[in-house]
């Protein structure tokens, strides 16, 4: 495994070291993570818009009523 000079100089250093890289794997990660829900969410809202049947108005039959009195 391959350490840096900063590691190599200490066993208090390489600790240091150690922890920033963990810290940032973690922080790389979720932000990966985040990312690929957000594009997957977005790429499948997109294409269900597309799909989406379009809305039309019904044709309706207009049959004549007669208007009632008190």
């Amino acid at each position: 495994m391959h350490r840096s000079r900063a590691a190599a100089k200490g066993s208090k250093a390489g600790a240091v070291v150690d922890l920033l890289n963990l810290a940032m794997l973690i922080c790389v990660s979720a932000g990966a993570l985040a990312f690929g829900i957000l594009a997957a969410y977005g790429i499948l809202r997109a294409g269900f818009a597309l799909i989406r049947p379009q809305a039309r108005p019904a044709a309706m039959k207009v049959l004549p009523q007669a208007a009632r009195g008190l």
